[in-house]
């Protein structure tokens, strides 16, 4: 029945291979523009990796509907000069916000005077007194100079204020007496431009930086202050840098890729014509593909853009298979319809069955709600269904116009392989010894030592200039994570929250949490109390001697601090509105507002354990009220994210394997065929995670995508050799050998080409997908070519003795 079909399909497909051939480029033209147009949207934050029905993205959503997003574009200005920084300032401020791409420039703390002239009622009453008395023994000290005596044992930096000022915002905000935010040496300026718009993506990023970095070459820094000098960091410079570094890496993978590809192809082949019969269905599949995609997800994530590699490498083992098989078979003497038929009906059976293993290993991956699972699943399982299919469809195409095209017309063929007999020389017992030994060594290996690295800095790509302007405003802010927030509806649900916040903080003195605030809390409640001890402060500071003895910005410091000691207390509605808002809707008012939850400075929530303990504590906040209260933050998303692939990672693998196994076991229709086509995969899955952990490669968030990969790849050996066995009739393995054997090596290679030029890549993630595949493909070629050979010696013994 197959064999009919396959000789009316090739009749037709060579009698009108023009006009097909007409079909195919008119649809590869129409697909084209769409390939092009999903690899411009390619999402790289982690929101875009959760189903948009997670509780954490719906409440992200929330608050961004409310308050916006957060991202900027941080300028941070360094000098040598601030006395001319400092001027230079408001004017670059006031030139930005000009522009109609800005939204605001927050280049001046809001609210700075309001808050300055009131400092001194947020320390504690207890700290307030403490303040007096040190201003006291200052004066005291002055005044008598080496006669003061101190009888109090404790030591005179107490009289000093440093502690103080670092326990009140200082460590947070820089100078704090300054109204720029700066460093205390005033040599770090930092200023934040955000765009105009909602939902901005990348490609919107990157306009507005690179019109922002336009405006001020027009703006000449250098004209002002001669000595600045300008970097760039923020939501903003770091998703497009993210973007910029993901797209260079992938063309130099894809060039790297290509050469090496085409080269083997150039080499085993032999011709220069193979490259034509392996790289148009190639590509057309590629594109077809890609156009798909872009109708049905369209776009792109961080696991899902390096697939033009993959599918690159992947695809081609289709070319080479069934080109490989109609080469022999014209050698041998077959005509043009004939090596078709055996091409199609053997090598192509073969094939349709390993695209689908490997098709169905990815397919399931969709039902994960890990987007870099389900939509990598979706693309690339579609991707080699439709890539095969383009080899179906214009190998005979292509064929047939080399045939009936006389200046086409090929003269001679040839035999493609690699010379294999040495191994088939190989004892079949010491082999199955080592194979048995190796696997169980490997699997100690890997459960001993293999181990999953958290730490997300460390596959971020470098920058050198990002990374030192990230240095620079950690002087001014070194506050490393960003806040989260919970947002409420009501004054007594913003309270309620940070009570419970508190208490987090209060019973356990390890929590990463340093402090919780609300609107409200910008209100000290004991004002009043605090008078008395603030105008005894002020008495102080107007003694004559600090007159004589405090020059320059020490004396506009003791104004400063004069000044607040005669502040009167306040009521939220005195608190600048600019403040407000950032805890207030301005439009809503009390029924949306957000409760900001700080950590200590030096927590970095890149690392996904703290960034998982951190979200286990405040994803679900019981209040002393009955209510339970959800905190969000991009922090809390990449927790979800690492949660929700740890948790489908397991399930992604059993139910590719479980796929693999049932397809299998539709085509041979025997439980025990089934297990010996498996043998190559689990055991060069086992030699793997064994070499891994040997070599101290540790799975991480985008390597653990390789897992199904080198499943959905490594099962096609194993077919492709299996089912040539049976077409010898389970008795020539070295035959096989030298045919199907060299054509496995041939696509290993390509497909370790595939993603060969991944480890060359600057991002840390991409360079260890490319290193952990092609350990695990060259594993699974070891296994087809020296173990398997000796697992078919060993059971068909007797009938290849006969």
């Amino acid at each position: 029945m197959l064999e009919k079909i396959v000789k009316v399909y090739t009749k037709w497909m060579i009698k009108l291979f023009i006009p097909a051939a007409i079909v195919i480029v008119a649809i590869t033209w129409i697909a084209f523009p769409k390939t092009i147009s999903i690899f411009k949207k390619i999402q790289t934050d982690f929101k875009s990796l959760l189903p948009k029905s997670y509780e954490s993205v719906k409440r992200m959503d929330d608050v961004n509907g409310l308050f916006g997003s957060l991202k900027n574009m941080t300028l941070v200005l360094e000098t040598n000069d601030p006395s001319k920084t400092k001027p230079m300032i408001p004017e670059l401020g006031e030139f930005l916000e000009a522009d109609p791409e800005v939204d605001y420039v927050n280049w001046r703390k809001p609210g700075y005077d309001f808050f300055d002239e009131h400092k001194l009622f947020y320390p504690s009453a207890e700290d307030l007194v403490d303040l007096e008395e040190r201003i006291d023994r200052r004066i005291q000290r002055e005044k008598l100079g080496s006669l003061y005596i101190s009888f109090d044992d404790e030591d005179s930096d107490k009289d000093a204020f440093g502690d103080l000022k670092a326990k009140y915002g200082g460590a947070n905000t820089g100078k704090i007496t300054s109204e720029f935010y700066t460093n205390e040496r005033e040599t770090v300026f930092l200023m934040a431009v955000y765009p105009v718009g909602e939902n901005l993506n990348i490609s919107n990023f990157k306009k507005f930086a690179t019109h922002i970095k336009g405006k001020i070459k027009e703006f000449d820094l250098k004209k002002h202050d001669p000595t600045v000098n300008i970097y760039y960091t923020g939501g903003v410079i770091s998703s497009t840098h993210e973007y910029d570094s993901l797209m260079n890496d992938l063309k130099t993978a894809g060039i790297v890729s290509g050469i090496i590809i085409l080269l083997l192809i150039l080499f085993y082949f032999r011709t220069a014509r193979a490259l034509i019969f392996v790289a148009i269905p190639l590509g057309c599949g590629i594109i077809w593909n890609f156009a798909i995609a872009y109708y049905t997800i369209g776009h792109l994530n961080m696991t899902t853009a390096f697939l033009f590699s993959i599918l690159f490498g992947l695809g081609i083992d289709f070319g080479i298979h069934l080109n490989s098989r109609y080469n022999e078979e014209r050698l041998n003497g077959a005509n043009l319809i004939e090596a078709l038929g055996v091409m199609f009906t053997q090598t192509g059976r073969s094939s349709v069955i390993a695209g689908l293993t490997t098709a169905a290993a990815f397919i399931v991956l969709v039902m994960n709600d890990f987007k870099g699972f389900s939509e990598f699943g979706s693309i690339a399982g579609i991707g080699i269904l439709v890539t095969l299919v383009a080899y179906l469809l214009i190998l005979p195409i292509l064929f047939a116009a080399e045939e009936k095209i006389p200046f086409l017309k090929r003269k001679k063929f040839k035999m493609a392989g690699w010379h294999l007999e040495k191994i088939s020389n190989l004892k079949t017992k010491p082999a199955l010894i080592i194979l048995a030994s190796s696997v169980t060594i490997s699997i100690l290996l890997a459960g001993l030592f293999l181990r999953f690295d958290y730490n997300f800095a460390n596959f971020r790509s470098p920058n050198i200039d990002l990374d030192y302007a990230r240095e620079l405003e950690h002087t001014v802010n070194p506050q490393k994570a960003i806040p989260s927030v919970i947002l409420v509806h009501s004054k007594e649900e913003a309270l309620g929250a940070e009570r419970a916040i508190k208490r987090i903080i209060n019973e356990n003195q390890d929590s990463l949490i340093n402090n919780a605030k609300s609107v409200y809390s910008l209100v000290p409640k004991d004002q009043k109390e605090k008078v008395p001890t603030m105008r005894r402060i002020k008495v102080l500071l107007e003694d004559d001697v600090i007159d004589k003895l405090v020059k320059g910005e020490d004396k506009e410091k003791i104004e400063g601090l004069k000044k607040s000691s005669a502040a009167n207390p306040f009521t939220l509605d005195k608190i600048p509105q600019k403040i407000k808002e950032a805890f207030v809707h301005k439009e809503t008012g009390e029924e949306n507002q957000l409760v900001y939850i700080f950590l200590h400075p030096e927590v970095d929530l890149k690392n996904g354990e703290l960034a998982m303990a951190l979200a286990d504590d405040i994803r679900n906040i019981p209040g002393d009220d009955g209510n339970t209260y959800h905190a969000i933050s991009s922090s809390v998303i990449f927790a979800d994210v690492l949660s929700v692939m740890l948790k489908d990672s397991k399930k992604a693998i059993a139910l590719s394997f479980l796929m693999v196994f049932v397809l299998l076991l539709i085509d041979f229709r025997s439980f025990k065929y089934t297990l010996i086509t498996m043998v190559p995969l689990l055991s060069g899955i086992s030699l793997m995670l064994g070499v891994m952990a040997l070599t101290g490669i540790d799975l991480n968030f985008f390597n653990m995508i390789v897992l199904p990969v080198v499943l959905g790849i490594g099962i096609d050996d194993g077919v492709h050799f299996f089912h040539r066995f049976q077409e010898e009739g389970y008795k020539n393995v070295d035959r096989v050998l030298m045919t199907t054997g060299g054509a496995i090596v041939m696509t290993t290679l390509t497909t370790v080409a595939g993603f060969a030029g991944m480890c060359f890549a600057h991002h840390g993630g991409l360079s260890s997908i490319g290193i952990a595949a092609d350990i695990g493909l060259i594993t699974c070629l070891i296994t087809t070519l020296i173990f398997f050979p000796a697992v078919l010696r060993t059971i068909w013994l007797k009938k290849l003795n006969n």
